[in-house]
């Protein structure tokens, strides 16, 4: 997330230090979004399982993480996500700077998912599914204030988004009840968005330079992928799952930028501005491949899923025709004006393997304990990032969940996460050794489910 604030800060740097009247360069900060893909892990119990459950899932949830489980659906399964929260924490034990500890406490999107039975369809042990989740919410700010030397100050304030809600539907299909098989159809909305400010002051002795640059971002594109499932039960305590997502067709996309910043020395005034509300923005999926194996023994399910998502070619992440126009004026002069050509941003993705682990522990007819564990490593790509933050992520969930004999159910669960990114500060223009930085991020979630079996 530092890497954020470090971009801006450098940006300010190398603006203030300019001792000419040559335009400015236009760099566009990294945002605070963090892109990772498997942290919210949406359902009544897959929540509190980390998500592992490819090889048992058999309820509503089943048209996300994997089709083949709606063969098992009898009856009608209705599950939706009554209330979400989630207490993101951000904080720095080492910043070289008044770096400000913020939190944002919100609600996550309801997860809602349907599995209809046999009174619905009876086809040759086919069955349907429908569903809306919720796979990313991230929403944070920081805000930095800097003296790197008596004469400089620096100050960095930055509010960004991701989110990501996928409506599915699927259809599962048993050849016998131990191997089932499965395909569904996703369509994938995904936001991103960055609001900041960054200024600085820097007096050498002769003369003042003062920077103030604010910049509003935002990005949206309309996915749809297709996922093929299997499931098979080949021993009575062993449960197997195979998952894969195609590739996302971009349906539509869009997205805006407006930059401003003024630029003043005792020899010039400087002012950059573009805004262009239809800026051409790009924000790809790739294929996903996820396998899971579970073991049955005593009253306990166990599971362990791992995810696999290949590295992705350089691409064009952000653009615009529109030209940066730039008015220059110098003491006793008419101020002139220049135009320069935008420079796109480029993203590309990394390699990543990241896994859930799920237990799930029967105490009664009534009450089920739940507990998982899952990393999420980061899928930006440190060689060519556009403006997300790489940031890896581990945590653990943990849950109970009731159901009751009329056919409802619900769980109520809590989940602890942390995430790091590591990176420097440096400042252009400034006599300024780079200082190394350590971020966290640290979350809470809390949960409540509920369930009904027609």
């Amino acid at each position: 997330m530092v890497r954020g604030w470090k971009r801006g800060v450098v940006l300010l740097g190398c603006m203030a230090g300019l001792q000419s009247a040559r335009a400015q360069q236009f760099v566009l900060p990294q945002t605070l979004a963090v892109s990772n893909r498997d942290r919210i892990f949406p359902g009544l119990y897959e929540f509190s399982e980390a998500g592992a459950v490819v090889a048992r899932v058999r309820d509503a949830s089943a048209t996300w993480y994997n089709p083949a489980g709606l063969a098992l659906s009898e009856q009608t399964t209705f599950n939706v996500s009554s209330a979400a929260y989630q207490l993101t924490k951000l904080g720095s034990a080492n910043a070289p700077a008044e770096f400000t500890r913020t939190a944002s406490f919100q609600p996550i999107p309801s997860a809602l998912g349907v599995a209809f039975g046999r009174e619905v369809l009876e086809w040759h042990g086919m069955r349907l599914g429908l569903g809306i989740y919720n796979q990313a919410n991230w929403d944070s700010s920081v805000r930095l204030e800097s003296n790197p030397r008596p004469e400089t100050r620096v100050s960095h304030v930055m509010k960004s988004m991701f989110r990501s809600t996928v409506f599915s539907a699927g259809a599962g299909w048993a050849l016998d009840p131990r191997y089932r098989f499965g395909a569904a159809l996703l369509f994938d909305y995904t936001e991103t968005g960055d609001i900041g400010q960054t200024s600085a002051d820097i007096q050498d002795g002769t003369a003042l330079q003062t920077v103030i640059q604010s910049l509003d971002f935002s990005g949206n594109t309309l996915h749809l992928m297709a996922t093929l499932g299997a499931q098979a039960e080949p021993l009575p305590w062993l449960s197997l799952g195979l998952v894969v997502q195609t590739p996302g067709i971009a349906l539509a996309r869009g997205g805006s930028v407006r930059y401003e910043a003024q630029t003043s020395t005792l020899q010039t005034h400087q002012l950059a501005l573009i805004d262009d509300s239809n800026a051409e923005f790009d924000l790809r999926k790739t294929f996903k491949a996820t396998l899971g194996i579970g073991v049955r023994f005593w009253k306990i399910e166990l599971e362990g899923d791992i995810r696999w998502y290949p590295a992705s070619a350089t691409y064009t992440l952000l653009a615009t025709s529109m030209p940066i126009q730039i008015t220059t004026q110098l003491p006793g002069q008419a101020p002139v004006v220049t135009e320069e050509q935008f420079a796109s941003i480029s993203f590309a993705t990394r390699q990543v393997w990241s896994g859930s682990v799920g237990l799930r522990l029967r105490l009664s007819e009534l009450i089920t304990f739940h507990g998982g564990f899952y990393v999420d490593p980061s899928p930006v790509s440190g060689a060519v990032n556009g403006v997300f933050q790489k940031a890896d992520f581990a945590g653990f969930r943990g849950g109970v969940s009731f159901t009751a004999r009329q056919g409802l159910s619900g769980s109520i669960s809590l989940g602890y996460e942390r995430g790091t990114a590591d990176t420097t500060v440096a400042v252009g223009g400034v006599a300024l050794t780079p200082l190394p930085v350590g971020v966290s991020f640290t979350t809470f979630n809390l949960s409540f489910a509920i369930g009904y079996k027609f």
